[in-house]
């Protein structure tokens, strides 16, 4: 009688000693990434290098209240617990822009729109050598256009950025928006309504690997609608990371509104989409994903925006774990 007390205060004892986990768990379903949002509209992000606390960007109207969308930027911190095999997510109070920020937003805001910003590196991170190119898509003469501005020796202290730069060869035609380049580092990929009454995403293949200076030439193979990929609705806002492509879509056979789909890429070809499902979409819009691997978890993320009436106001922004989604082929 006495071992059998002993063996259940050790037990009681154990499961009192269980660490306690702190912030909001990342799960299969999306949740509100709380105090980033605001009452108006915030949507559109992008989140560079995903360390346990990172700086994510995304466009508000929350400046102008309400007038005008500004690329702004916030901080996630991230914690993994590796026993409990759990990712959390927490968002501080108080957040200054980083120098590197305030450098590159100075050059990107103005009283136009900036939606869509991605954050793409070009050289040797580790070593001092790389150069930040810092995109997004901004009005101009009543139609939007893909820019970028570039920020050099991202990693070290001693950085310049350069003024604003409207791609060669991208925003020739209709609206062009939502850059995003592949894993090739030779193709950005964007949506347009170039020759449809809808936005398509297209595909701009490049002669080589993709950097400033060839951005600043315009050397481009060829520039084409990527077929499997759209509809003859409005397809927008693709974003490809590993060998997945996802967009948001208003095509029939959805919740309601627009909502995420996603594309595997095999041997050079995309798959048919399919849509995220009820745990991700919803009945109202869900729209720009971008996806990413926290690596000390090995978890695959994304994170977008919905006006679902739940949130703050407008659009906010969510987040949900998608490694059941990340392994289908």
């Amino acid at each position: 009688m006495i071992k059998l007390i002993w063996v259940l205060i050790f037990i009681i004892t154990l499961a009192g000693c269980e660490r306690e986990i702190s912030g909001t768990r990342i799960t299969d379903s999306a949740v509100n990434l709380g105090e980033l949002n605001s009452i108006y509209d915030d949507y559109n992000s992008d989140i560079g290098h995903p360390v346990q606390s990172t700086e994510i960007y995304f466009s508000s109207n929350r400046k102008s209240a309400g007038d005008n969308f500004d690329i702004v930027t916030g901080i996630i911190n991230f914690a993994y617990y590796e026993e409990e095999k759990v990712l959390t997510f927490d968002i501080p109070d108080h957040v200054l822009v980083s120098y590197k920020s305030s450098l590159i937003l100075g050059k990107v805001n103005n009283s136009n729109d900036q939606f869509g910003p991605f954050t793409y590196y070009v050289g040797a991170y580790y070593e001092g050598e790389d150069n930040l190119l810092f995109m997004y898509a901004t009005q101009t003469d009543g139609r939007f256009g893909v820019n970028f501005v570039e920020l050099s020796n991202y990693s070290s202290n001693y950085n310049l950025v350069t003024d604003s730069v409207e791609v060669p060869g991208i925003n020739d035609i209709g609206d062009n928006m939502y850059p995003s380049i592949g894993v090739d580092n030779k193709k950005m990929y964007f949506c347009s309504n170039r020759n449809d009454s809808v936005f398509n995403i297209y595909s701009a293949q490049y002669t080589s690997e993709i950097s400033g200076q060839v951005l600043r030439d315009g050397n481009i193979e060829k520039i084409e609608k990527e077929s499997v990929l759209s509809s003859p609705y409005d397809d927008k806002c693709p974003y490809t990371e590993w060998n997945m492509m996802v967009f948001t879509s208003n095509r029939p056979g959805g919740f309601g509104g627009y909502d995420l789909y996603y594309s595997h890429i095999k041997d050079g070809k995309w798959s048919t989409p399919k849509n995220f499902g009820e745990k991700i979409n919803s009945e109202y819009d869900e729209f720009r994903p971008v996806i990413f691997s926290f690596a000390d978890a090995g978890s695959h993320i994304m994170v977008f925006s919905s006006n679902r009436p739940e949130g703050k106001g407008g659009f906010d922004l969510y987040i949900v774990n998608i490694d059941d989604f990340r392994s289908q082929e």
